[in-house]
Parts: structure tokens; C-alpha cells; sequence
């Protein structure tokens, strides 16, 4: 999980299980809104320059 430099957004990994290896990325407001998909099989987030 990583919070934006703004912090507004909060991006994170979700996978079906522990065991899975297929983790995508995930993008969601603070406040809970705006769910949305953000990499799919993606790891590791970070905010970029």
C-alpha cells in the first residue's frame, strides 16, 4: 500500500488468495470512492516523478 504525495489516493495490491502470484493493482480516493483497477499483475506500488 502507498499513499500519493497529495494524499488523496491510496493504491494498493490485491490478489484472490495468499498463494496467488497474479496481483494487480488497485486505486481508491481516502474517503473510499473511486475504486478502480489501476495494473493488472502489477507489484510493488509507487508514486513516480
Amino acid at each position: 500500500m502507498s499513499i500519493s504525495p497529495d494524499g488523496r489516493w491510496i493504491v494498493f495490491e490485491l490478489a484472490k488468495s495468499r498463494d496467488d502470484e497474479a496481483v494487480d493493482l488497485w486505486l481508491v480516493r481516502t474517503d473510499g470512492k473511486d475504486l478502480r483497477l489501476l495494473v493488472k499483475n502489477g507489484r510493488n506500488p509507487s508514486w513516480g516523478k
